[in-house]
């Protein structure tokens, strides 16, 4: 059974085209109410998305203990994983997310606004662009258009990029599908609040170093080999 979630659902005040509205699911849905701004949703009629924030009943921005086992996979046959920088925290959680956004939250928005099938996008950042690649590689019919920003291929040791590779033979699913990789380019020295923030920030310095630095940007080229229209987007002045 999954954890309880919030979810934002923002519907375009127009009337919805022919094929119905394109929709964007969003992962960290707390975190990302701030960035939408009026200027920024100023989009021709056609363009304008259905909004799906999918957060938790939090007034945080970030639930970390939840999006730590909820955005990431399983190992590959399909068992939960220790936290690797926290202790007591678990990874692995990313099916019944899935499930539950394809089975439950899916369904709902469809009958609060009607969206276009052949325009469905998910979105997510660090640990939820793990959960992106993740859907894109195990079901990737799912959604049309995936954009995992900066995600975290560090994770235990590069566990995705086995994912990616696993995922080879599964490129005829590919079809109709597309997949943004965005990575950022400026280190972030984050000040430790206290001891135990230290020592995990240690951690995961010490995992990133183990995964090579351009690791997503062959992880693109061998999809795009793959046959899926796969992008490569550096942002070298912008932080995680």
């Amino acid at each position: 059974q999954t954890r309880p979630h919030r979810i934002f659902v923002g519907i375009p005040k127009a009337a919805p085209p022919a094929r119905g509205f394109p929709a964007l699911y969003a992962l960290d849905g707390n975190a990302l109410l701030e960035y939408l701004a009026p200027d920024r949703l100023k989009l021709p009629p056609g363009q304008l998305p259905v909004l799906v924030l999918i957060g938790y009943p939090t007034e945080l921005r970030f639930d970390t203990a939840a999006r730590a086992y909820d955005y990431t996979p399983p190992d590959l046959s399909g068992n939960s994983l220790p936290d690797q920088l926290m202790d007591g925290r678990r990874n692995g959680g990313a099916p019944a997310l899935l499930e539950l956004i394809d089975g439950k939250i899916r369904p709902a928005v469809e009958r609060t606004a009607r969206t276009d099938p052949a325009r469905q996008t998910l979105w997510g950042h660090s640990y939820g662009g793990l959960f992106v690649l993740y859907t894109l590689f195990e079901r990737p019919q799912t959604f049309t258009r995936y954009i995992a920003a900066d995600p975290a291929l560090w994770w235990q040791n590069g566990l995705m990029l086995r994912y990616g590779e696993r995922a080879a033979a599964k490129a005829d699913a590919y079809s109709g599908r597309s997949l943004l990789l965005e990575k950022s380019g400026k280190a972030h020295h984050k000040q430790p609040t206290d001891t135990k923030q230290a020592d995990m920030l240690a951690k995961r310095a010490a995992i990133i170093a183990s995964v090579p630095t351009d690791a997503g940007e062959k992880l693109v080229a061998k999809l795009r080999e793959q046959g899926l229209a796969a992008e490569y987007h550096h942002y070298p002045d912008l932080t995680h």
